[in-house]
This record gives structure tokens, C-alpha cells and sequence, in this order.
């Protein structure tokens, strides 16, 4: 077995640093989506975050599970997006659509990156919080928050 730190293998601190990666992920989609274009992308990155919420909060493991597969596929997603986006936009001049909607293209611009880096973030206190959750559930530990 590999040693890690002590927090990561205390269930509290752990869901404690992912509900606020959480948090930060969910408050960088509602600013981002009130852009001009191409919004859709921060809107699912809001509901997925929203949906590790209540995951993470019932304690249900078929939701944390569900959240483990889904969190890889946003990942690559954002990727895609980040990339489409930035190839359509990077001509996109202040002059012809006006000086507020240049910002706004900016501000979701950012706004994604940002999402996509707690994200990424993320993934280290969600995989402990679910290798934690499959060994109790191996070894026969039963826990009120497990």
C-alpha cells in the first residue's frame, strides 16, 4: 500500500475539502453561465456539482459512485469545450459586438477554466473518499455516514 497523509484517510477532512471544492466549482458555473455565448457547458458543470452535493451530503454510495464515473466524463468534456470555444472565440472582436459582450465572453471564458481546475482539484479527496467507502464496505465496517 502506498502511504499517504493522515487526512486522507479521515473521512470528515475529506468530505469537508471536497464540499468546498464543490462549492467553488458550483459558484464558478453560475457566474460563467450568465455569459453571452455557449453557456450550456457551465450549466452541466453546475448540475453535476450540485449533484456531488447531495451525494456527498446523503452519504449514499450509489451516488458517490455515480459521481466517480461522472466526474472523469466532465473532465474530458470541459477539455473539449475549453478547446471548441476557445477556437471559436479568439477572433471575436470587441469593435463588432460591443465592449460588455467582450467581457462577458471573457468572464465564461475563465469562469470554465476555473471550474475545470477545482475539478481536477477535486479528484484527489473524491478517489480517497471512494477507495474509503469501498474498503469499509469489504471489511464489513458499518458506520452511520457510511
Amino acid at each position: 500500500m502506498v502511504p499517504c497523509s493522515p487526512w486522507l484517510r479521515d473521512y470528515p477532512k475529506l468530505q469537508t475539502a471536497a464540499t468546498i471544492l464543490l462549492n467553488i466549482q458550483v459558484v464558478c458555473g453560475l457566474i460563467g453561465s450568465i455569459g453571452a455565448l455557449y453557456s450550456g457547458q457551465l450549466m452541466v458543470g453546475t448540475i453535476v456539482g450540485l449533484f456531488a452535493l447531495v451525494a456527498i451530503e446523503s452519504g449514499s454510495r450509489s451516488l458517490i459512485s455515480t459521481y466517480f464515473v461522472l466526474l472523469p466524463c466532465t473532465l474530458l468534456l470541459d477539455v473539449a469545450w475549453i478547446i471548441f470555444y476557445y477556437w471559436e472565440t479568439r477572433q471575436y472582436d470587441p469593435v463588432n459586438f460591443g465592449e460588455q459582450s467582450s467581457i462577458s465572453v471573457k468572464v465564461e471564458f475563465w469562469m470554465q477554466i476555473s471550474g475545470f481546475l477545482v475539478r481536477c482539484l477535486s479528484l484527489l479527496p473524491w478517489f480517497h473518499i471512494y477507495m474509503l467507502r469501498e474498503s469499509s464496505q469489504s471489511s464489513g465496517i458499518r458506520s452511520s455516514r457510511f
